[in-house]
């Protein structure tokens, strides 16, 4: 039994060290204005900027308007940080509640087709047990109601 004990502990000591370095880690914005950076190739990051057979994709939401305040409200709502708000494009650092990873969220809307896209990124790790995914169809909810 006190084997399967610092089993746990030590387990729990390197996803709080990996949740501390995600945290400290610096975001880059992708170069093309008009785009989302693509996903690695590990699970744990959605787009709606991948082709739809892809297994990172993630569907955009169509919106009439973009109006920021609401929008940066609602991801806030749910734990979100804003971060940086430029004319069409957001980003919010999420962080988890038990580990404390961070995870980088990009909106981007598209005036020309009216559509707000989506990435969500875990910085650090391999897989996110579907955290992304997840988090962005929540935000989708809430946005569909605004």
């Amino acid at each position: 039994m006190q084997i399967l004990g610092l089993i746990i502990i030590l387990g729990m000591g390197v996803f709080s060290h990996k949740g501390n370095k995600s945290q400290k880690m610096v975001f880059n914005r992708f170069q093309d204005p008009n785009s989302l950076a693509d996903c690695p190739d590990k699970p744990n990051c959605v787009s709606s900027f991948v082709a739809p057979s892809d297994s990172h994709y993630i569907a955009p939401l169509t919106m009439q308007v973009f109006n920021k305040e609401p929008i940066i409200k609602a991801i806030e709502s749910i734990g979100c940080q804003a971060k940086t708000n430029d004319d069409n494009y957001l980003h919010f650092e999420c962080v988890s509640n038990f580990f404390k990873f961070t995870d980088d969220l990009e909106l981007l809307y598209s005036v020309d087709k009216k559509t707000l896209h989506f990435r969500s990124a875990s910085r650090v790790g391999h897989s996110d047990l579907g955290a992304n995914e997840k988090r962005v169809n929540k935000i989708k909810d809430l946005l569909s109601n605004l």
